[in-house]
């Protein structure tokens, strides 16, 4: 299984920020649209992750939270 860190953090400056993310990326920001529909999973978590009619992921994972960072284990299946 894939694994993803994620971190959450609070930003005093949405500008700041977008500037300092500007200077450092070759193109953007890309702006995605996507609509998450949560099942309730006996052995962890599945998301449907739509991005258009047409396009989306079915995505199984498992949750791990320590201290102030969530750590995941995933399977993901593209949905054409």
């Amino acid at each position: 299984m894939a694994r993803n860190i994620e971190i959450k953090a609070r930003i005093e400056n949405i500008e700041a920020v977008v500037q300092k993310a500007t200077a450092l990326a070759d193109q953007g920001p890309i702006e995605i649209f996507q609509d998450d529909t949560f099942f309730i999973c006996q052995n962890g978590r599945l998301k449907l992750r739509m991005f258009s009619p047409g396009q989306g992921e079915l995505i199984f994972y498992i949750r791990f939270r320590v201290f102030r960072y969530a750590s995941h284990r995933n399977r993901l299946i593209l949905i054409i």
